[in-house]
């Protein structure tokens, strides 16, 4: 080595050498990003759907919320045992953390509406399960109305007039 080059230095003969290759980064895992959008999407129709469908608004947190867990814990390990570590572990424990609340939420939805047509049906308020429901849907009827009149169902009728309908007569 030639003593007036230091060890660091560019070679004297001119020629310039390319730029250093940028730091690797490991990919973010894919199950990481599924978890954390399956959550939140649990978590959200957890808290929204309740409105409009009643009992059934914690299906949809039910199903989804399961998913986000399960993606997420596999996420997690795939990470730990990734070479270099992987990225996404962030995104993996908040899709965790939103599944397992869209989970509680959904159980939670469903429990208190199971509970509140139990308690009308054994009241004596009501003679019929679907008087009891009717009651079930006037009684939760504010949550849809601080919504204003532009929300709509799924089949595009506002859910005022879908609440007002009296309840068909039982055929069985």
């Amino acid at each position: 080595m030639d003593p007036q080059q230091g060890q660091g230095a560019p070679p004297l003969s001119g020629e310039v050498l390319p730029p250093p290759a940028p730091p690797y980064a490991p990919p973010t895992n894919p199950l990481a990003v599924a978890s954390l959008i399956t959550g939140i999407a649990a978590a959200a129709t957890a808290l929204f759907s309740w409105v409009c469908c009643g009992f059934f608004g914690g299906l949809p947190a039910l199903v989804l919320g399961p998913i986000a867990a399960v993606c997420g814990h596999i996420s997690l390990k795939q990470i730990g045992r990734a070479p270099g570590g992987g990225q996404g572990r962030g995104m993996a424990i908040a899709g965790l953390v939103t599944g397992y609340i869209g989970i509680a939420l959904g159980l939670l939805i469903m429990l208190v509406c199971a509970a509140l047509i139990v308690v009308m049906i054994l009241s004596g308020e009501g003679d019929s399960y679907e008087e009891a429901l009717a009651d079930v849907r006037s009684a939760t009827r504010f949550h849809i109305e601080s919504f204003g009149p532009e929300v709509l169902d799924a089949r595009g009728a506002s859910p005022r007039a879908t609440l007002d309908k009296p309840p068909r007569p039982n055929t069985l």
